[in-house]
């Protein structure tokens, strides 16, 4: 799965997504993890922590939701089974703070 980013610039893949504070601005970041804390894209701001874990956990739901389970008898020596196949969503859009 990608998770698009708030401004619709960047497209990142689903992996090492992390929530930090930047005490600075007084706001919660979620970005993505590059092996390097020099190198963190940031995918959306947010102006609590309850806001960004929220988002957090939409992400991990959409993430482990299933779109839809299709399948068809499939014949074997023995008799049949009944297969699924699972289809992942394929996107995340990064709410804004003011819809979170």
């Amino acid at each position: 799965m990608i998770i698009v980013s708030q401004d619709k610039m960047e497209h990142v893949e689903y992996k090492n997504i992390i929530c930090t504070y930047n005490c600075d601005e007084d706001i919660w970041w979620i970005q993505k993890f590059n092996g390097n804390y020099n190198d963190l894209q940031n995918l959306g701001f947010y102006s609590t922590k309850e806001k960004a874990l929220k988002v957090m956990d939409m992400i991990k739901e959409k993430y482990l939701e299933y779109e839809r389970i299709q399948g068809g008898q499939l014949y074997t020596i023995d008799g049949f089974i009944q297969p699924q196949i699972h289809v992942l969503p394929k996107a995340f859009e990064m709410p804004q703070d003011n819809e979170v």
